[in-house]
């Protein structure tokens, strides 16, 4: 049988729990009394009388409504509201909030909470003097946020007497998401897509898949040049003017980015950060060019995105690259071998990865073994030295290299700016 407390001890204790402060000020006050019980007079009667209106006072601000408070909370970039942003933007954020508070306070404190998806929490405050209206702006900025998923936590608004003995806070269910995207910047031109630089690369990809098929896709003017046989008979007698049939040609081939993420192969965490920001940049291309793209993410796990164009489909990789970490530790040569029925033939393959090693040079050999057209991103840093020679060593095996060491020189080297020029704006903002 248990023994419930009785409401005299819960009682009791509920006495006990006022703040030290509270017994300060009903001391006084009973001291006030007594002085007037004993002493009376005037003086007694005027100081028992301030001292009542002061706890009339303190009491009151015990129910001031602070609780009841509402807010809104805006986030801007250049002054417009978003709700997503890039990695490296400056977020202005904004919380105002409506205190319904009873009588006066020479302040407000307003503190916010922001925390990321992988637990990291920020916290913002600042004093805020209330308008004539009893709102109360707080003002901050959010800097060098780390790409991922954030949300704002409980913010709380509390407020102080006038005399500073006792506070009262209160609770603001002010629910808001954003996400910080990798950096990105624009591609104008990759020689290996360029309809006008026929190289080896490109002619190599395009001869697979570019074909035209036997299927007739419609009927367009005739162009100088074509043969007999392209003549549309029926659509030029009807017309009175030369028709040409037009064929369906096979689409380009997909394009798979395969992003390292191996913990071993990054000497810093920026390299990192530079390989998440070329594969996000190498995404937006394809996008543009609407080509076809899947992913491939070699880490501790390994995800496996296949060849799509629809938004739906960019925005499942741009999830995965806004929560990805290097967290790998096994060797990347072997790793896709399991998942061979998923990869196709055909297909123009980017591995994005800093690693030199044969662990590497076997991955990109065997994706040519299986009849793939291989080029490697490479992050370089100054710590691991040149990379011309492992450049002219892939090279001999047919496979392009491109060297990165910022995210402005992927247009130099893909092609899409002469050597030297650095595109306009560090990354896109869209």
């Amino acid at each position: 049988m248990q023994m419930k407390p009785s409401n005299r001890s819960s009682s009791a204790r509920q006495w006990f729990s006022f703040s030290s402060r509270f017994w300060i000020v009903f001391a006084s006050w009973i001291i006030c009394l007594f002085f007037l019980l004993f002493q009376g007079g005037k003086t007694s009667f005027m100081l028992l009388s301030m001292m009542t209106m002061i706890c009339l006072y303190l009491w009151i601000g015990k129910w001031s409504g602070i609780s009841k408070s509402k807010g809104i909370r805006k986030l801007r970039y250049a002054g417009e509201n978003r709700a997503i942003f890039y990695a490296g933007d400056t977020i202005e954020a904004e919380l105002s909030v409506k205190v319904q508070m009873i009588g006066m306070a020479p302040y407000v404190l307003l503190r916010d909470q922001l925390v990321r998806r992988h637990g990291e929490t920020l916290t913002f405050e600042s004093l805020v003097i209330p308008d004539w209206n009893r709102n109360c702006v707080m003002h901050y900025k959010l800097t060098n946020l780390k790409r991922g998923f954030y949300s704002f936590g409980t913010s709380e608004c509390a407020m102080e007497d006038v005399f500073g003995w006792f506070q009262h806070k209160g609770a603001i269910q002010v629910a808001s998401q954003f996400c910080v995207l990798p950096q990105t910047i624009r591609i104008p031109r990759w020689r290996m897509f360029d309809v006008r630089n026929q190289g080896y690369g490109r002619h190599a990809m395009i001869h697979r898949s570019s074909k035209e098929t036997t299927q007739i896709n419609g009927v367009r003017e005739y162009i100088y040049g074509d043969r007999i046989s392209r003549i549309h008979w029926n659509a030029t007698a009807k017309t009175g003017e030369w028709k040409s049939k037009e064929f369906e040609r096979e689409s380009l081939p997909s394009m798979v980015l395969v992003l390292d993420r191996t913990q071993r192969h990054y000497a810093t965490e920026e390299q990192f950060e530079l390989a998440v920001s070329i594969a996000a940049s190498l995404l937006e291309f394809s996008r543009e060019r609407q080509i076809p793209v899947g992913f491939i993410s070699l880490g501790k796990s390994v995800d496996i995105f296949e060849p799509g164009s629809s938004t739906l489909h960019h925005k499942q990789i741009k999830d995965h690259l806004m929560d990805t970490d290097a967290d790998g530790y096994a060797e990347l040569s072997g790793r896709l071998q399991p998942f061979q029925s998923k990869l196709g033939t055909g297909s123009f393959y980017v591995v994005i990865s800093p690693g030199t090693s044969d662990s590497v040079l076997r991955l990109l050999q065997w994706l040519q073994h299986k009849q793939m057209t291989v080029s490697q991103m490479l992050m370089t840093s100054p710590l691991t030295g040149s990379p011309e020679g492992w450049s002219t060593f892939c090279l001999s095996k047919g496979i392009v290299v491109y060297p990165v060491q910022r995210l402005q020189e992927l247009p130099v080297v893909l092609g899409g700016w002469s050597n030297g020029q650095v595109a306009v704006g560090d990354s896109s903002k869209s």
